[in-house]
């Protein structure tokens, strides 16, 4: 569920402390996900630390998780939005999309870490598709575009899936219902392509006994 809101945070204060030499970029989805309450996640308020970690504690328990789903039901009334409404604000906007992912890159710059920024890919849609689709593929390739002039104004290395993702079908379980999360074959061919840039890097290395 994270965004680049979170995922700039995770890496600068915990992720790079284990000093990695790469670090894989891939954000969008979550990014232009209609925000909650229409709060974009910068803006959005945490609870003390304290409840945080009861909940988690809680969270354990299915007891608490069916009493929790239960209040929420009767208790939540925040309307329903449509992942593809445009209407309301995005969890991350554009800009601080960007901002985000230039804070990553610094960051792993500054770390010694080499950044690969990897653009998330839609599936294979047919014509009627794509119309029932509708904003939710438009967003997708807007942030996708945002990725793509990341990695070439600040000259990072790109894995850009969309291409051979449009090759083949089968690398979702159901690209309608779920055109986010990949099955073992869609896992493989990004496996494939993400190997493709770093090898060369370890090739290198070798070469230079390190």
């Amino acid at each position: 569920g994270y965004t680049t809101f979170q995922g700039s945070r995770l890496y600068k204060n915990e992720l790079s402390q284990i000093m990695p030499q790469f670090v894989l970029i891939m954000y969008g989805w979550n990014d232009h996900w209609p925000a909650g309450k229409d709060i974009p996640d910068k803006n959005q308020k945490s609870p003390p630390e304290i409840i945080l970690k009861l909940r988690n504690l809680l969270g354990q328990l299915s007891t608490y998780r069916a009493i929790r789903k239960l209040v929420l039901k009767f208790t939540d009334n925040s309307p329903r939005i449509a992942i593809d409404d445009l209407r309301f604000k995005k969890r991350v906007s554009k800009s601080d999309f960007v901002s985000n992912l230039n804070e990553i890159i610094k960051t792993a710059i500054e770390r010694n870490c080499t950044p690969i920024l990897i653009v998330p890919p839609l599936p294979r849609f047919s014509t009627t598709e794509m119309k029932r689709a509708g904003n939710l593929v438009i967003q997708h390739r807007e942030y996708q575009e945002l990725i793509r002039s990341t990695a070439e104004s600040l000259n990072v290395q790109l894995v850009d899936l969309q291409a051979d993702f449009y090759k083949y079908d089968g690398l979702f379980d159901d690209h309608m219902f779920d055109p986010i999360h990949f099955n073992e074959k869609g896992h493989y061919l990004i496996a494939l392509k993400t190997a493709s840039i770093l090898l060369p890097y370890l090739k290198d290395e070798q070469e230079n006994g390190n």
